[in-house]
Parts: C-alpha cells; sequence; structure tokens
C-alpha cells in the first residue's frame, strides 16, 4: 500500500532535523577548548639572574620579552602577541626613518628588552638616527656611510650602526624597503679608551674631595666595592649583612655576589635615613661624575673606579678566586687582563696607607656563611 504525501513529507522532515542535529554534534566536537591564562604561564621561565623570560612561536616567529616579575613578564609577553603590525603598503606610503624607528621600537623592541637598554635605544633614536632626516624608502648605503663616517669611533658609533641594522632589517621584512641599505656599510674601526683606572695619586685625589652628599657616598662605595655604575641603584639596608654587601647585578649569573666591606662603609651606609640606601638616575649620577673630574682636573670615567677596585684588590694580595667572585667575573681571566692594571711601583701598604680603615680585612680564607 502506497504511502500518502503527508505521511512522506513527515518522514523527509525528520530525516532533515535528523542530519542537522547530528551536523551540530559535529561541529561542537570539533570546536577548540578555551584557551586558559595558564597556557601562557607554560611560556615563562626564570633565569637565573632572578628576571623572568617569556618564548612564544607565533607564524614561524620567535616574540621573546623579559620583565623583573612573572605577573609583569605575563603582561608583556600578552601584549607582545596582540600587538598588532604597523599597517604598511610597500613602495607607495613614504615613511620618514625616524618615525618608523620609533613605531619598530615600541612594536618590537621594547618588550624585548630591560629599562636600562630601552633607555640607551631611544637615545640613540633621538640624538643620532634622527640626524637622517630622510624617508626610510630614500635613504641609500651611501647616506649611511656618510653618516656613520662623520660620528666619533666610539662605542656610541657602534652601538648605533647595531641598532640602524636591526631597525632596516625589519623594514625589509614587512617589505617597506627592497634591501637593507646597511648590509653595504662598513662600520669602521672603533677606538676603545685603554686608559681605565685611576692611578695612585689620582685616587688620593678624588678620596680628598669626594662631594659630602649622597653622590659623593654613591661614587665612594663604587670604589670599595666594585659595582658596575648601575648595580647600587635600588640597594636596601638588607642587602647589608655582617661585613658582605649584596650586589644583584643583571649582566651574568656571575654578577649576583656579595662583596666584602669595611666597619667603616657598613656603618656609613647603614646611617642613612631610609630602608632604600641608593636611588639614582645613571645619566644624572655620571654628569655629576664629569663635573668631578672637571673640577679636579683629572680625565676617568665611573667605570675606572671598577678596574682601580679591581687593581687594588691584586695589590692588597687579595686571593684570585676572591677578586674574581667579588668582581662578578666568571674567569680570573678576565679579571686580571681587562681590568687589573700592574704596576711594579705600588705595594700593599701603599694601599693600606692611602685607604686606612676603608677596606676590610681580606682574609686568604673567604666566608660564605652570610
Amino acid at each position: 500500500m502506497d504511502a500518502s504525501p503527508n505521511t512522506t513529507a513527515q518522514q523527509e522532515k525528520a530525516t532533515n532535523s535528523d542530519t542537522r542535529s547530528q551536523s551540530k554534534v559535529l561541529n561542537f566536537s570539533k570546536s577548540k577548548p578555551r584557551k586558559k591564562k595558564g597556557d601562557d604561564m607554560k611560556n615563562l621561565t626564570k633565569r637565573a639572574d632572578g628576571r623572568w623570560t617569556g618564548r612564544k612561536q607565533i607564524d614561524g616567529k620567535t616574540i621573546i620579552v623579559y620583565a623583573r616579575t612573572q605577573k609583569e613578564c605575563y603582561e608583556r609577553l600578552k601584549q607582545a602577541i596582540q600587538k598588532p603590525a604597523p599597517k604598511t603598503k610597500h613602495n607607495t606610503n613614504k615613511i620618514k626613518l625616524l618615525d618608523f624607528a620609533n613605531t619598530w621600537f615600541e612594536t618590537y623592541k621594547k618588550n624585548q628588552i630591560g629599562t636600562k637598554n630601552q633607555e640607551s635605544y631611544k637615545n640613540v633614536i633621538k640624538n643620532h638616527l634622527s640626524n637622517i632626516n630622510k624617508n626610510i624608502q630614500d635613504i641609500t648605503s651611501l647616506d649611511i656611510q656618510t653618516f656613520l663616517n662623520n660620528m666619533p669611533a666610539t662605542r656610541i658609533k657602534e652601538f648605533t650602526f647595531m641598532v640602524a641594522k636591526q631597525i632596516f632589517r625589519k623594514a625589509k621584512e614587512l617589505k617597506i624597503i627592497k634591501d637593507n641599505p646597511c648590509d653595504y656599510v662598513e662600520k669602521g674601526k672603533i677606538q676603545k679608551n685603554k686608559r681605565e683606572w685611576f692611578n695612585l695619586e689620582e685616587q688620593k685625589t678624588l678620596l680628598e674631595n669626594l662631594p659630602t652628599n649622597k653622590t659623593g657616598l654613591i661614587i665612594k662605595t663604587l670604589l670599595l666595592t666594585g659595582a658596575r655604575p648601575s648595580e647600587l641603584n635600588g640597594i636596601t639596608k638588607q642587602d647589608i649583612h655582617n661585613d658582605y654587601i649584596h650586589i644583584q647585578g643583571t649582566k651574568t649569573k656571575n654578577a649576583v655576589r656579595w662583596v666584602k666591606i669595611s666597619d667603616t662603609l657598613k656603618n656609613e651606609l647603614l646611617s642613612q635615613p631610609n630602608d632604600i640606601i641608593f636611588k639614582y638616575y645613571l645619566n644624572r649620577l655620571q654628569k655629576d661624575f664629569r663635573t668631578l673630574m672637571n673640577k679636579l682636573n683629572m680625565k676617568g670615567t665611573l667605570y675606572g673606579l671598577r678596574h682601580t677596585y679591581a687593581s687594588n684588590l691584586f695589590y692588597l694580595g687579595v686571593p684570585d678566586k676572591q677578586r674574581q667572585y667579588f668582581m662578578g667575573h666568571s674567569s680570573i681571566v678576565l679579571t686580571n687582563d681587562i681590568y687589573t692594571t700592574y704596576d711594579p711601583t705600588i705595594t700593599k701598604k701603599d694601599i693600606l696607607n692611602l685607604y686606612k680603615d676603608l677596606y676590610p680585612n681580606f682574609d686568604t680564607t673567604f666566608d660564605t656563611t652570610f
């Protein structure tokens, strides 16, 4: 007996309904699970110096950020992933080098480096690369070569060239330019200042004329600890324990160290009114030190105090392993060959007579029970 038209229509309707239900089930089963915050946390790792690194691959490119805390690192990585690339069109929109350099820094570089390096990059872009007042598409290798030739042969020139190469490399990746003009440029020889330390007479002049303010205490502490100019910034009274000061450097894993100090220096540091002993801007400190050098008719840098400390430890007869550790070096070869200046006319007695109670008693045994 044939089915009635109404029955056939009902069967087709039921079949279509079942098909749609199965389709929904299939679509639901293929849906991606919601991403959890913990997924990005897996991309964070803690470095030996205490800072955090965030690393994630997006479309074949690795995004790397650095931060002092895990939370800050997570937020930086999140921003770096979500931040859109600048909208550019190949060979259509002209853009000034300075404008692209600032965009490049904010979008691609800022979250990958620490605060100190950020200032260095911004300084190079603002005070040096801004002198090339042309559209990035119109800049040639000759323009960059001429620009570099007119710069003094210092480390600033070397750093400026390095930053320029990174900027033009990114412009090429984004198809803003066809070729990187820096690929055909010669950096030239860089003259490095070989004279780093202060001799005995200069040390005497410096000690006798140190300012009595906080700047003078910072300079004195740098001279008596061998700390890098930035390593004392933010140091607290809790960083002083027994006869040692805890220097939490970030340059390498060896930069985190305990340095022995005298009771005289320790008491002066602990007598400061605030728990945070030193809080300063490095650029301002360097400027104040240059002013002091000019006043004393001397030449030298803050970093020269570190070289002086290394040399004085040698004259005082401090064992190699201790000198290497106090300097935060991975090898005594670096301490001896780069930082220590040998003068056969200087003796241990000369150093002790000059510094008196400013240096501690460096024993041949190294007390590590802090």
